[in-house]
């Protein structure tokens, strides 16, 4: 689940629901568990996550955990969820990170333009003062 790439390739594909291995280590299941979650709002899949001292989950497409639990300390842990698939791809799906770029790129040229058109201003003001 750190390749959202990949996952977004897998999305497009029409998975609705993903199974996810995951080794956590004990350190980083929290952070890991909520990048998984993302990824499958991001994609309009649901998730059920498996991991190996970390966090065991089912999350449906809009975010929402069915079921969590910590992995016990003995490797047996089981959730039980009434889990809907998802919907499918998603307008992020298909257009991937376009809006972000665009409002960056609308954001530096607002930037670069500001003092340019307060020059302006402050010319078209003082020449109606002096009128």
């Amino acid at each position: 689940m750190d390749f959202p790439d990949t996952i977004r390739s897998d999305a497009t594909k029409g998975v609705r629901l993903m199974g996810v291995p995951a080794g956590d280590m004990g350190i980083d299941g929290w952070q890991h568990g909520i990048m998984s979650v993302m990824r499958g709002v991001e994609g309009g899949f649901s998730i059920v996550r498996a991991a190996h001292d970390g966090l065991v989950f089912a999350s449906d497409a809009q975010g929402s955990l069915a079921a969590l639990k910590k992995d016990a300390p003995t490797g047996l842990t089981m959730i039980v969820a009434d889990l809907p698939l998802g919907s499918g791809p998603t307008l992020y799906t298909r257009i991937g990170n376009t809006f972000p770029w665009l409002c960056g790129i609308f954001a530096l040229a607002l930037g670069a333009g500001l003092p340019a058109w307060r020059r302006l201003r402050s010319a078209t003001l003082m020449t109606s003062v002096e009128n």
